[in-house]
């Protein structure tokens, strides 16, 4: 059975002061699950000491890339590339790899990293005077940047009122795909939803004829790289104006 244990705390499953370990496995219908047993302070008193209340608690999904969630990749460090084991969090964005030679997991911090045919390349967001680490696929790397990222998020099963049927599972993690764009000259990634208004007031100096490469509709990321390339082109000419005079 592909199955992986994994030790949580409050971050990762958003439960006040719970902490616990989870394992990942797929049911008989072919569902990613996540079970928990999750442990709370403030339980009984046995003796003279008081022991944490415990629950099992079971998620639909889970909040790592790609199931099994440890698969074989490559890291790239300091230019070179090392093929291992590895596990992608999308909630924390941390990587944790079985390195050559080693049994158990370790976090580890790459300048990029493969797994699941796909490349995430590290990125550095400052906001507000401190420093955000996410790994983003390149969709287009120019004077102007886009990427694509995959986000999770946990949410809980709705309480039983009396009227509606109870939950089969505690939560659910959900997978997304999200988008930052990061214009010259900026510290700070700005995440952008995949439609035109959102692209056009990202890039709130765009002109008429970079407007015009975005569809009104069914917008893709290949229509935005088009327009951004036309973006930076446009910016690197009046640029070049301006330096001559």
């Amino acid at each position: 059975m592909n199955r992986l244990i994994f030790f949580i705390g409050i971050c990762s499953l958003a439960m006040s002061q719970a902490y616990g370990q989870c394992v990942v496995t797929k049911d008989a219908r072919g569902r990613v699950i996540t079970t928990c047993e999750l442990y709370f302070p403030g339980g009984e008193m046995q003796g003279h000491l008081m022991r944490p209340s415990r629950k099992e608690a079971i998620y639909e999904g889970s909040e790592y890339l790609g199931y099994p969630i440890l698969q074989e990749g490559t890291l790239e460090l300091g230019g070179k590339a090392l093929a291992c084991q590895l596990t992608y969090n999308l909630m924390t964005s941390e990587v944790l790899a079985i390195l050559p030679g080693r049994t158990n997991r370790e976090k580890v911090f790459p300048d990029a990293f493969t797994m699941a045919g796909l490349r995430f390349v590290k990125q550095v967001n400052r906001i507000l005077g401190r420093e955000d680490t996410f790994y983003a696929i390149p969709l287009y790397e120019g004077s102007t940047r886009f990427y694509k990222a995959f986000k999770c998020t946990l949410t809980p099963a709705a309480q039983e009122n009396g009227y509606s049927r109870p939950e089969e599972f505690d939560g659910y993690f959900e997978s997304k795909t999200v988008y930052y764009l990061r214009k010259p000259n900026q510290q700070s990634y700005e995440l952008v939803a995949l439609n035109r208004r959102a692209i056009l007031a990202a890039l709130r100096d765009a002109g008429e004829d970079v407007e015009k490469l975005l569809p009104k509709r069914n917008l893709t990321t290949q229509d935005v790289v088009k327009a951004l390339k036309l973006y930076d082109s446009m910016a690197s000419a009046s640029a070049s104006v301006k330096g001559g005079n």
